[in-house]
């Protein structure tokens, strides 16, 4: 659903538009986003837009453009920041639910002699261990757990996403049912 401006929350372009006041103020108008619903666009994508039409000095288009591209990055990071619910399954294990699915989307750049950021995922201890930057896993909140927050795609930057966009062909993101294992076996202790 695309996002809906509150009446007379956001000011009219300044010196109005190079088509008309009417023009200026529909594009920040409830019915320009019904009109033309935006599409999630990640906090990267947001800033290489803004860059590009400081590159170009497009003042004219520049705050309306700006302000799209705020609206659609709350947008969609508010969508993004949904994690799939943990799954209701009683007794999830590493070794019976979880291994087969990190085996085939994670253990392919966690694992060996030089993992990505120094993070193993290819045993119960290594991911309890967890990496360069601290441990993945706080055992009993899902929620809070690097892990499902990076497996779930809910951060801002795209590159904490795993695994990283530009693999996905080789590397299946996980279903919404593996996260919710995944949850489940992290809320229900690690084991």
């Amino acid at each position: 659903m695309a996002p809906v401006i509150p009446a007379g929350r956001v000011a009219p372009v300044s010196g109005g538009s190079p088509f008309g006041p009417d023009v200026a103020n529909f594009a920040f108008s409830p019915t320009f986003f019904e009109t033309f619903p935006l599409p999630p666009l990640s906090y990267s994508t947001i800033k290489k837009i803004v860059i590009t039409i400081k590159m170009k000095n497009q003042t004219i288009l520049t705050p309306i453009l700006t302000a799209v591209c705020a609206l659609a990055l709350s947008a969609s990071a508010q969508d993004a920041k949904t994690l799939p619910p943990a799954a209701t399954k009683a007794g999830v294990t590493y070794d019976g639910d979880v291994k087969a699915f990190l085996d085939k989307s994670c253990v392919h750049c966690h694992s060996g002699e030089k993992p990505k950021a120094r993070l193993k995922l290819d045993t119960l201890d290594n991911i309890l261990k967890g990496g360069r930057n601290g441990k993945v896993v706080t055992v009993g909140d899902s929620a809070k757990s690097v892990l499902v927050q990076a497996a779930a795609h809910t951060t801002d930057d795209e590159d904490e996403w795993m695994p990283p966009a530009k693999a996905v062909d080789k590397y299946p993101n996980l279903t919404a049912d593996q996260i919710g294992l995944l949850r489940a076996w992290i809320d229900q202790g690690a084991k």
